[in-house]
């Protein structure tokens, strides 16, 4: 009689980061390096496209933060008063690839 082989995939944990966003923190998970990459994407192929470039960059925000986040880092975004601005989302979106980004095994 044959025998049966099983093989087990953990899931992720998700760690949370606590993110400082131009002197106000935030609380979110880790994200997801498969969105991270398709997201990264979409961007990327908006080019010069500006609209294009603003809904990609809500969507990463909504995504990210969350919803009720979301809306918030994205009226910082918006308020001509506050310093959040696209370098510093920018910066938040590479560091947060790097730091989802496994370190290789030597």
């Amino acid at each position: 009689m044959p025998t049966t082989k099983r093989i087990t995939v953990a899931p992720r944990i998700r760690d949370q980061i606590t993110v400082d966003l131009a002197g106000k923190e935030y609380l979110i998970e880790s994200p997801k390096a498969s969105i991270g990459l398709a997201m990264a994407d979409r961007l990327l192929g908006a080019g010069e496209n500006t609209q294009a470039v603003m809904d990609g960059l809500r969507d990463w925000i909504d995504t990210t933060f969350g919803d009720k986040q979301g809306g918030k880092v994205w009226g910082r975004l918006m308020d001509p008063e506050d310093d959040v601005d696209i370098p510093q989302i920018v910066d938040l979106i590479t560091q947060l690839a790097e730091a989802a980004t496994p370190n290789p095994t030597t």
